[in-house]
């Protein structure tokens, strides 16, 4: 991971939090939200540049992701964004190249939508019914799994439950097949 990488992800992020920011203060067509819009989208133009063709807003455990550089120490600001995002259950948000600057507010405006009011919306259509193409939205929820809800938790529960059991293995040279079938047993429901 290059420094202008890094610099460029982290000029990204502050981007996306003004433009997440201006839309919470502005209503569509002020001439501030369109001013921070613009800014954003000339960063993801010259993002763009690195011949990518996708720049995606992913939470972590601890941070954020901003066009696959993870920011563990983020600005304030983006905390907020990410709070948004997992308030309404969204991981990753994905900003495909030429994504207009109605698409990007659109984006910022489903982040502003109460938490409660998507309960029984598909975002994703929600997104294409406002004329967003270029802006994807991925939860990675597990279906219908009452011990784990997302890819995250997952994640965490599995690193928790093998580190458990490869302590145990060091410690006592035994190993507990159940709790290790019992995590493959989640992952394939």
């Amino acid at each position: 991971m290059s420094a202008v990488a890094e610099q460029t992800a982290r000029d990204l992020s502050f981007r996306l939090a003004a433009a997440f920011a201006a839309r919470r203060l502005y209503a569509t067509g002020n001439p501030s939200l369109q001013k921070t819009l613009e800014l954003l989208s000339n960063d993801l133009t010259t993002a763009f540049s690195s011949g990518t063709n996708e720049i995606a807003i992913a939470l972590l455990s601890q941070g954020v992701s901003v066009a696959g550089v993870p920011l563990l120490q983020p600005p304030e600001t983006m905390l907020k964004l990410a709070a948004h995002m997992r308030q309404r259950g969204i991981e990753i948000i994905s900003i495909g190249r030429g994504a207009s600057l109605a698409e990007l507010e659109t984006m910022f405006s489903l982040l502003n939508v109460d938490a409660a009011a998507l309960t029984a919306v598909d975002v994703t259509q929600w997104l294409k019914d406002r004329g967003t193409h270029r802006v994807a939205v991925k939860h990675l929820e597990i279906a219908e799994s009452k011990v784990v809800r997302s890819i995250r938790e997952l994640y965490s529960a599995g690193r928790e439950s093998l580190g458990k059991e490869l302590q145990r293995a060091h410690d006592k040279g035994t190993i507990d097949v159940g709790a290790i079938s019992e995590l493959a047993g989640t992952m394939l429901d």
